[in-house]
């Protein structure tokens, strides 16, 4: 989550990005791995396929 604050003072929302989605910046590389990996095995555990 960005948040930004306004020239009244008020905070601001910026963006939310899913786990999926990202930037690496100052993560170890094995942590933001498995990060990235576990968001994506939950999404993909969020799909129904119809038996056939």
């Amino acid at each position: 989550m960005d948040f930004g604050v306004l020239a009244n003072g008020d905070t601001a929302l910026v963006e939310v990005n899913d786990g999926y989605a990202l930037g690496a910046y100052r993560i170890a590389a094995d942590h933001y791995t498995e990060l990235v990996m576990a968001r994506w095995r939950e999404l993909l555990g969020a799909v129904k396929h119809d038996p056939e």
